[in-house]
């Protein structure tokens, strides 16, 4: 038995490798019309905007500071790091003294004040 999942997976596959993404759809629906399988178009639809999310989560790029970024602040970030166009995933942890932690396509990037604070204090321990 086929299920949504297989489907929605089906229909990513054929939408990349084809580029008239109209007739994708209609070779789509026609499929789901043939056998009968127009009752999981909406599982279809979730397992779509499943696939989705995993896509810009996986893009994204990811922001922990203390306090809310300012536009400034986020400019800065995107130029250092690289991501000047990636959907943007902020979150706030009031454990951050100050700076940021970033993630970004599976590098993480560390500016928090404690972080800097203790690799000032490693370097002033060594000396």
């Amino acid at each position: 038995m086929i299920t949504a999942k297989q489907l929605a997976k089906t229909l990513l596959q054929m939408s990349e490798e084809e580029v008239d993404r109209q007739k994708v759809m209609q070779q789509f629906f026609a499929f789901m019309e043939r056998y009968h399988l127009e009752g999981l178009l909406p599982n279809v639809a979730g397992e779509l905007e499943s696939a989705e999310r995993e896509r810009i989560l996986a893009v994204a790029l990811h922001i922990t500071t203390a306090h809310p970024l300012t536009p400034a602040e986020e400019a800065n970030i995107r130029m250092s790091i690289g991501a000047k166009d990636a959907p943007l995933i902020a979150t706030l942890d009031k454990e951050l003294f100050g700076g940021f932690r970033a993630r970004y396509r599976g590098m993480e990037y560390e500016g928090s004040l404690g972080h800097t604070a203790g690799k000032l204090e490693k370097k002033l321990m060594e000396e």
